[in-house]
């Protein structure tokens, strides 16, 4: 009998990751603001941010978030006491990747980039 659940298990598929869209207004993407795309998301998903500027929100949700080029996405500090981008209470397991974005705040820039 454990064996027959074991083989069910096995063979259910797993859940596909979503890949959401974060743009401009009328640029045809699912949210205009990383805020309405991360509250949206859940563990695995891909949050694709086409070129254009976007205030940092905080992230609590492991993620990928990938951009246009890091001279076309660029995620901006919202105020010089807030940071760029603040990730908090991720589960222990839970991880966030950055790739093709540039941040950018009152102190300089910072560029993530696919390896």
């Amino acid at each position: 009998m454990r064996l027959a659940a074991l083989v069910l298990l096995s063979l259910s598929p797993l859940a596909a990751a979503d890949v959401l869209t974060v743009g401009p207004p009328d640029s045809g993407a699912q949210f205009n603001t990383l805020f309405d795309a991360f509250a949206a998301a859940t563990p695995g998903d891909q949050v694709r941010v086409l070129p254009g500027v976007f205030a940092a929100p905080g992230l609590s949700t492991g993620v990928q978030v990938i951009g246009s080029g890091a001279g076309e996405t660029f995620i901006e500090s919202i105020s010089a006491f807030m940071p760029n981008m603040a990730v908090t209470g991720l589960p222990a397991n839970a991880a966030v990747h950055f790739a093709d974005l540039t941040f950018t705040s009152f102190g300089g820039r910072c560029s993530a980039t696919a390896r």
